[in-house]
This record gives C-alpha cells, sequence and structure tokens, in this order.
C-alpha cells in the first residue's frame, strides 16, 4: 500500500513538472510571438517613415525644379523686355 501512494506522489509530481514545463514553453512562445509582433511593426514603420522621408525628398526636388522654372522663365520674359 505504501509503494502504491509513493508511485501516486511521484507520479503527481511528475505531471505538475511536466505542466510548469509546458506553461513556460507557453510563455516563452507567448513572449517570442509579441516580440516578433513588435518587430514587424518597428519594421513597418521604418518602412513607412523611408517612404515618407522618399515622397519629402521628391516634393523638395519636385518644388526646388518648379522655382528654377519659374525663375528660368521670369528671366527669359524680362530679357525679352
Amino acid at each position: 500500500m505504501h509503494r502504491n501512494s509513493w508511485e501516486c506522489v511521484e507520479k503527481w509530481r511528475v505531471e505538475r513538472s511536466m505542466h510548469r514545463i509546458s506553461r513556460r514553453i507557453t510563455e516563452k512562445w507567448c513572449v517570442e510571438h509579441s516580440m516578433h509582433r513588435i518587430s514587424s511593426k518597428i519594421t513597418e514603420k521604418k518602412r513607412v517613415e523611408h517612404s515618407m522621408h522618399h515622397v519629402h525628398v521628391c516634393v523638395r526636388v519636385h518644388k526646388s525644379s518648379q522655382i528654377a522654372y519659374s525663375t528660368i522663365i521670369d528671366f527669359l520674359n524680362f530679357s525679352k523686355n
């Protein structure tokens, strides 16, 4: 009888530690998954910022070329007079 109860206790300990290990693995997976999601968001944010920077540069170049163009037109018009 004593041996049986000892085996039950041992079985219970093993199951409990397996449950703890399983929970830690799940927690680790949750943390890794969250980190991956955060990392994806950071990458996406960088990509958007890079695109915005590119758009901003294009707008600046476009504006400066418009200014240069209108300056040339003004100069040509002024030269005619």
